[in-house]
């Protein structure tokens, strides 16, 4: 009786394993989900290759630079984002509803430009504190996302953004 058990018991965690073998994905990295760096990194290399629109040219740089400077004064995070972001945020959006007549994907458009002063950051990276660079790069950003959001120029891709 206990060699039966034994045999079953082996022959039990034998299936288990060879099923386990077999139906486990070849490449399990494809079930990890992508990391926010990564997201932020393919839309940072999305943008450069995406012209910046003359369309409220100093009107963006002006409220980039204006989130610049609010960054500066509040270094806590809640501040950031209570003061700093929302003002950023909404200075965009009336500035396309000025100019752009289109309807938008406006949640999709919200989430998304949330992520151009990250782009913003990662140029100052690369560019070894090019400001004035980061600025247009910054507002390139928020044209590739005008532009997929809001006037829906853009194809839809894959990568998040």
């Amino acid at each position: 009786m206990n060699r039966l058990h034994t045999f079953l018991a082996g022959a039990v965690g034998g299936f288990t394993l060879l099923m386990i073998l077999l139906l486990y994905p070849q490449n399990a990295r494809e079930l990890v989900p992508e990391k926010n760096m990564d997201k932020a990194r393919k839309l940072y290399e999305a943008v450069l290759k995406v012209d910046a629109s003359s369309t409220s040219k100093d009107a963006f740089e002006k409220i980039i630079q204006e989130r610049l400077q609010c960054y500066e004064e509040n270094w806590f995070y809640a501040d950031r984002v209570e003061m700093c972001r929302s003002t950023y945020m909404t200075d965009l959006v009336q500035e396309a509803r000025k100019t752009i007549k289109s309807m938008p994907d406006m949640g999709n458009f919200l989430v998304k430009v949330r992520n151009c002063p990250i782009v913003y950051s990662i140029c100052k990276g690369e560019r070894e504190g090019d400001s004035k660079g980061c600025v247009q790069v910054e507002r390139q950003c928020i044209d590739y996302v005008l532009d997929r959001y809001w006037r829906g120029t853009l194809p839809d891709s894959r990568n998040g953004f």
